[in-house]
């Protein structure tokens, strides 16, 4: 339908002659819409990125490309309701530029960097939880920095973060996120590391800018 002026009018006095209880009926049906076009397009990009995971290897990243605010844009778009209900506070802090790697690969990254410290938080009973993403550049290479408020990661654990299979969540973990996301990131001249000094885990992503 038409969003006219006379459409809306047509509307507005529809809704003014519903009941109370209509009206409360009314607005849930809203929320189910709502909620179901958030969720629309969460499966379209979690299709973008699965199918990214299964074909990354044969792609051809020289001329591959990502926005970093867009491909943060995206990643709070799929995890927008897991950080509601953990109540986070963001502090983000993104350069406008692009790098040379795949969208869907970068996006992939950030998902993962940003539920495992969601993870962490709410396994530590973090009573101020908080994300902080920072970027700078030194010599045509982005460095992005993604810190959370949960406490350090055990120094015996550190060495193991990027091997394949295993995981700080011990059983509820797969050990495959971080070793997919460094994968991605080398495979565009990139790297991911974990920055042992630091007070809070702080993962720290470089990947070269596009030219």
């Amino acid at each position: 339908i038409p969003l006219n002026l006379e459409t809306l009018q047509e509307f507005w006095l529809y809704l003014k002659q519903m009941s109370e209880d209509e009206l409360v009926y009314f607005q849930s049906l809203l929320k189910v819409f709502v909620q179901y076009g958030i969720l629309s397009r969460q499966i379209r990009l979690c299709e973008t990125l699965t199918q990214s995971v299964l074909q990354y290897s044969r792609q051809n990243t020289r001329d591959a490309q990502a926005h970093v605010p867009t491909s943060w844009q995206t990643c709070f778009e799929l995890i927008q309701v897991r950080a509601r209900k953990s109540q986070v506070r963001w502090n983000i802090e993104l350069t406008d530029v692009t790098v040379a790697i795949a969208p869907s690969s970068l996006t992939q990254v950030l998902v993962n960097l940003i539920l495992n410290a969601l993870d962490a938080m709410q396994e530590q009973n973090t009573p101020d939880p908080w994300i902080h993403l920072q970027t700078h550049i030194e010599t045509d290479v982005l460095i992005l920095s993604c810190t959370n408020a949960g406490a350090p990661i055990e120094s015996t654990l550190v060495d193991k973060l990027f091997v394949r299979g295993f995981s700080t969540k011990g059983d509820k973990g797969n050990g495959i996120g971080l070793y997919t996301s460094k994968r991605l990131l080398r495979d565009a001249g990139g790297s991911l590391i974990y920055v042992r000094e630091s007070q809070h885990p702080c993962f720290v992503i470089k990947v070269p800018l596009f030219k």
